[in-house]
């Protein structure tokens, strides 16, 4: 027996019946028979055929209810044929009602039962494949549905990342994505001077932080189990509940893990980058600091030099003019005038010595307000 045949139950309380119908259609189909409501019964149970040939008088019941009995069963109804002496347009509503595919009028023609099993049955298999394709329409769409708003986490995760600015913040980041994929996590950072440890339970225990210590040596990706550890330079990611009875949705999420383990190291490279800009932009303004100290210092010195200076030139010109004046015989008017005039240059130099002292207030100031910004920087 063939058992890629379509298998038929041919139901009727006739034997001549059967034995007609048995001869039409064994040479291309499987046959299975039965007699009564309870016969139906137990070979739907037993095996699903692909069509039933139903007689509607029979001797416990009628066709009709065997027809309800089989749907009973199962949504999934096979085509039912109606092969029937009812002739009647009231006979072939009723079947029609009860679900007939279509209606054979007795006595058999084998000609008419062998055409319309075999439309019948190519119809169902059109169905059934049509069915098919349906499905797989339906499945691949809502597979395209789910990836396509995983990857828009995807996407919104990544530019969440550039305002992140401490490993605490790019964990909490990633942890937040990777739980809306259902997973559990810890992470390790490595971002000069430290390396460190986060957990989406906010507790890592010692062998977690061990194994993603190790995994930063290893391959890119190890797997065990339902544990997977993704490495990529400076960061390593430990997933504790991978889905590894789906295999669909395990290779999807694989995916996706060893991307975000992409991106965290991108994000950390990045943040080392600054971190050494930073330092190099405090070296360069601390040594600005000091060299702008050192000019202000010398600055300070030379103007003090210079007051002092004029300040011994002036006593020195005063001293000169006095002793000379003295020698010459002048009256107390005639000294005077001559006198008054570097007198009065005397007072002029003390409002100079006035503006040193604000120029070294000023190189004061800028020394501080220069040092101030150095710190920001």
């Amino acid at each position: 027996m063939n058992i890629n045949k379509p298998l038929i139950l041919s139901v009727d309380d006739r034997i001549e019946c059967q034995k007609l119908i048995q001869l039409c259609l064994a040479d291309d189909y499987r046959l299975a028979t039965a007699s009564s409501l309870k016969e139906v019964a137990a070979q739907i149970q037993q095996t699903w055929p692909d069509l039933v040939l139903m007689d509607i008088n029979l001797p416990d019941g009628s066709g009709y209810e065997a027809s309800q009995t089989i749907r009973e069963l199962s949504p999934n109804t096979p085509p039912i044929l109606y092969v029937s002496a009812l002739t009647s347009l009231e006979d072939r509503l009723e079947a029609y009602r009860f679900g007939a595919t279509d209606y054979l009028t007795k006595p058999i023609d084998p000609k008419e039962l062998k055409a319309k099993v075999a439309v019948i049955l190519e119809q169902q298999s059109k169905v059934t494949s049509l069915t098919e394709q349906v499905k797989t329409a339906s499945e691949t769409a809502f597979t395209a549905m789910v990836n396509s708003g995983e990857q828009g986490s995807l996407l919104t995760y990544t530019l969440d990342t550039f305002h992140c600015q401490t490993p605490e913040q790019l964990a909490k980041t990633s942890f937040i994505l990777l739980s809306g994929f259902g997973l559990q996590a810890s992470l390790r950072c490595e971002l000069l001077p430290d390396t460190q440890f986060f957990s989406s339970g906010n507790i890592i225990s010692p062998l977690e932080q061990q194994l993603l210590e190790n995994a930063s040596e290893s391959r890119r990706i190890i797997s065990k189990g339902n544990r997977s550890l993704f490495n990529e330079g400076r960061a390593t990611l430990l997933i504790k509940n991978m889905p590894i009875e789906d295999e669909a949705l395990y290779g999807r999420l694989k995916d996706h893990v060893a991307l975000i383990c992409k991106i965290v190291n991108a994000r950390l490279n990045t943040l080392e980058l600054e971190y050494q800009a930073q330092q190099k932009r405090q070296q360069g303004a601390s040594h600005a600091v000091d060299l702008v100290k050192s000019e202000m210092s010398a600055l300070d010195t030379n103007v003090l030099q210079v007051e002092a200076k004029l300040r011994h030139l002036m006593d020195d010109l005063l001293m000169f003019y006095e002793e000379e004046l003295l020698s010459l015989g002048l009256t107390d008017e005639q000294e005077n005038r001559l006198l008054n005039p570097l007198s009065r240059t005397k007072e002029q130099l003390g409002d100079v010595f006035d503006i040193t002292e604000a120029i070294e207030q000023n190189t004061l100031t800028i020394e501080q307000a220069i040092l101030r910004m150095s710190e920001t920087c």
